[in-house]
């Protein structure tokens, strides 16, 4: 038996190492259809991310271009049953409330595998969610 059979599960990540894509197929063993989305846009990872933080570049206009386009990407998949956060960091209440939004029957979890003092803005973000796990 399947627990996850015929249910969508997004999942947005930050890309480090092969997480989100061994996360993800443990989903896909379950049964679930699993789409990744990277939490960051392009501009802000790779090889030279480093050297726009380093030269403080703002990346404000290119981060809401992103986050609206998961969140069009989200109402294409159609009817979510989970959205699974993995740190979220750079997703703000305005961009999780819109999710929420739009995918009002998804369960949302956040996953944050640093400790909660590293990051304390996500600790406000918690109640955004119907599930937080911590480091802590």
């Amino acid at each position: 038996m399947k627990p996850l059979a015929g249910q969508k599960v997004l999942l947005i990540g930050i890309g480090f190492y092969d997480y989100e894509a061994a996360i993800a197929a443990e989903f896909r063993a379950l049964g679930a259809e699993v789409r990744i989305e990277d939490e960051r846009p392009a501009e802000i990872r790779g090889q030279l991310a480093g050297l726009r933080r380093r030269l403080s570049l703002d990346m404000t206009g290119a981060l809401a271009r992103h986050h609206a386009a998961i969140l069009e990407r989200a109402q294409e998949y159609g009817a979510l049953d989970h959205v699974v956060v993995i740190k979220g960091t750079l997703l703000d209440v305005a961009f999780i409330g819109a999710l929420r939004d739009a995918q009002p029957c998804a369960r949302f979890t956040a996953y944050h595998w640093d400790s909660m003092a590293r990051y304390p803005e996500l600790i406000s973000r918690q109640v955004l969610f119907d599930r937080v796990f911590t480091f802590d």
